[in-house]
């Protein structure tokens, strides 16, 4: 847990006091069936001890430790499993009836009662934000066992049309959290999201627009965004994070996001990086590696600017390896030279 508790403790130095902390997912490491313990004894326990590593540097954010609301937001990814992607579309896994409990210390009987029917929750953050936090793990293609003879797994797009109706009922804005994005992945160019589970989200995500702050994902180990379709009717771009561990040749980073309190509204972001030591027993460094809209040209962080920003990476090369640099966020030597045709491949991806 090094790397977990160095990033935790340099996120507590940059910003003491945040208002609530996202993390998304694959607190599990890759290849879980190489762990000293079979799963399920070191998927769940590695769950439970990151998420207490980061309720000890953050306690004011900790149910845990305040016996408030925990603002310590928790997301199900494709390696906390007991198998990577194996999960079996139950109501009655005792799988996920045993992560609920190993997270009780930050999740509400309320929250441990859906995130043991389908892994997923919805919490209050404020008086005016609610973040709702999906698993996406079925929705992939590569989920195990294939369940795509069901319309709706775990009943989630259900639970999700009516939090967010009783969101705009109430006059509340909504984070949409999760792993996995709906999306084309950049690597590969093959979908992340199976088209049929695609459509009903962003259908959802379309329908309540107004009340939508945010849809904040992880995944890919790369800051990256997408839009979708510009008669959609969806103005919030899809957001992902940096990661922490460095396996796909980008550095470990964590993203500090300002935002409008009431709103939810994110106003700007900067990423913080590391450049890792060249032995075990050195020493890491944090530091501000950008700041999205200024380096990016961003004129807001909408999904028109975004859109833009994609089609100026397909006309110029100088837009497209500056992008690429924080994408990796300045991981050296992570990209060859990208001709106008990859470049407009590369910017199709990001965009609908």
């Amino acid at each position: 847990y090094a790397l977990v508790k160095a990033s935790a403790s340099a996120g507590a130095a940059v910003l003491p006091n945040p208002a609530f902390l996202f993390y998304f997912g694959d607190a599990v490491r890759h290849d879980a069936g190489s762990l000293p313990k079979q799963p399920p004894n070191d998927v769940i326990s590695t769950m439970h001890n990151v998420t207490a590593t980061l309720a000890e540097v953050f306690p004011q954010l900790s149910r845990k430790h305040t016996g408030s609301t925990s603002k310590i937001v928790w997301v199900l990814g494709n390696n906390d499993l007991l198998g990577d992607y194996y999960m079996e579309v139950s109501t009655n896994s005792t799988f996920l009836r045993d992560v609920a409990q190993s997270l009780s210390d930050e999740l509400s009987p309320e929250e441990q009662a859906t995130v043991a029917w389908g892994g997923y929750y919805s919490r209050d953050l404020s008086s005016t934000l609610t973040v709702l936090v999906l698993n996406t793990v079925q929705y992939s293609p590569k989920h195990k066992p294939n369940s795509t003879a069901l319309d709706d797994p775990f009943g989630q797009f259900q639970w999700l049309e009516e939090a967010l109706a009783k969101a705009k009922k109430n006059s509340r804005m909504v984070y949409i959290v999760g792993h996995i994005p709906p999306a084309m992945d950049t690597y590969g160019y093959t979908p992340l999201w199976v088209d049929k589970y695609v459509v009903p989200y962003i259908a959802l995500v379309s329908k309540y627009n107004d009340i939508v702050a945010g849809q904040l994902f992880g995944h890919v180990h790369s800051e990256e965004f997408r839009t979708f379709p510009q008669n959609s009717n969806v103005t919030t771009p899809i957001l992902t994070a940096g990661s922490i561990t460095p396996i796909f040749s980008n550095s470990p980073a964590f993203r500090v996001v300002d935002f409008e309190p009431e709103t939810g509204t994110a106003l700007d972001y900067t990423t913080y990086y590391s450049v890792l030591p060249s032995s075990a027993s050195g020493s890491l460094s944090w530091s501000p590696f950008y700041s999205a809209r200024a380096y990016l040209n961003l004129s807001d962080l909408s999904s028109a600017s975004f859109r833009t920003l994609a089609e100026n990476m397909a006309k110029s090369s100088t837009v497209y390896d500056a992008y690429i640099t924080v994408r990796q966020v300045g991981y050296q030597g992570t990209h060859s030279s990208c001709d106008a045709l990859c470049r407009w491949k590369f910017s199709c991806c990001l965009v609908a």
